[in-house]
């Protein structure tokens, strides 16, 4: 594989994990679980950004490569973005969730509350994020993965066959 199409691989999974964490900041900061469609909006936009690396691997393939090299390379980029979205999600909810991680001492909390009334609500909007995180960027970069790499192509009467899928003849 050339040089250059390795580094496209991080690239697009950078471009992806910041498409879904754009809404994923303005989930954080409205801190309401009717606002959940914006998570659904950053995995349409991952799965978009994984679209558009198919498209230009695809262009840069000589007869658009084999099926299942560009699924492969789908599912890496797929991979890389979720990696890179879970820790740029991390980050901002390092920033922006007073007491995330379990910092709150029993100073912060009032005396006179029972446990039954403490908010837990931070502990569900980390799970929150991280299930749509892992889920939903999974199904929307594997759906526009397998989708890309078989209607992108240009000639598709004919497939070559796969370098994963080469055997090698035994040396006798």
């Amino acid at each position: 594989m050339k040089k250059q199409q390795l580094l496209s691989f991080p690239a697009f999974g950078l471009l992806a994990a910041f498409m879904y964490c754009i809404p994923l900041y303005f989930f954080i900061q409205i801190d309401q679980f009717e606002s959940i469609w914006l998570l659904y909006l950053g995995n349409i936009l991952f799965g978009l950004a994984v679209a558009l690396f198919m498209l230009f691997h695809i262009q840069k393939q000589k007869n658009g490569g084999s099926t299942i090299s560009m699924i492969s390379a789908g599912l890496m980029v797929n991979l890389v973005g979720i990696i890179l979205s879970a820790v740029i999600a991390i980050l901002l909810l390092m920033i922006l969730v007073p007491h995330f991680g379990g910092t709150a001492t029993q100073q912060t909390l009032p005396a006179e509350k029972l446990v039954q009334e403490i908010d837990h609500n931070k502990s569900n909007l980390t799970l929150t994020i991280f299930m749509n995180l892992i889920i939903g960027n999974i199904a929307a970069g594997s759906f526009a993965s397998v989708i890309f790499a078989y209607a992108a192509k240009y000639n598709q009467t004919k497939d070559e066959e796969s370098v994963l899928l080469k055997e090698e003849a035994p040396n006798l």
